[in-house]
């Protein structure tokens, strides 16, 4: 079910959108697709906040993990992970590990994460990239619906 924006018949511009699988997206269309900033919830939970291209995951995001509430700073590649350093931060955000793709790597300071994370979202904190990518929604974003951060100076 879809509601939202439409041009020449085709999804585009802002909407939000329950897949029939059960996994929910609100943000921008392209042409019938996700296409630009969205937030797209599995129905496991799960939460990725970030880019979207042609209906796939695509650029910096962030990705929540309902079963432990561990964030991922990440990069997609046409919905795969990029194979680029990232960050995985503990529930409380005060842990960090390396990431690479999926693969898990070792411990580092937060110091360390914050300037991964910072690499991957060009330059900006990760609460900055959300209140980028929000602030391109015409609407808030639905209770539950978006990735949590909660950090210093962070609404989010």
């Amino acid at each position: 079910m879809y509601r939202g924006r439409y041009r020449l018949g085709k999804r585009h511009g802002q909407g939000e959108c329950i897949f029939p699988t059960g996994d929910q997206y609100m943000g921008e269309w392209a042409n019938d697709v996700m296409g630009g900033a969205g937030v797209y919830r599995f129905k496991n939970g799960d939460i990725f906040e970030g880019f979207f291209k042609d209906g796939k995951r695509h650029g910096p995001g962030g990705y929540q993990w309902a079963c432990n509430h561990k964030l991922d700073i990440v990069v997609y590649e046409r919905n795969v992970r990029a194979d680029v350093v990232g960050v995985r931060y503990a529930k409380n955000r005060k842990k960090a590990r390396k990431i690479m793709g999926v693969r898990k790597g070792d411990k580092i300071s937060l110091s360390e994460a914050e300037d991964i994370t910072r690499a991957i979202c060009g330059g900006k904190h990760f609460c900055e990239l959300l209140i980028e990518l929000r602030k391109r929604q015409d609407r808030e974003i639905k209770a539950n619906m978006g990735v949590k951060w909660k950090n210093e100076g962070c609404p989010y």
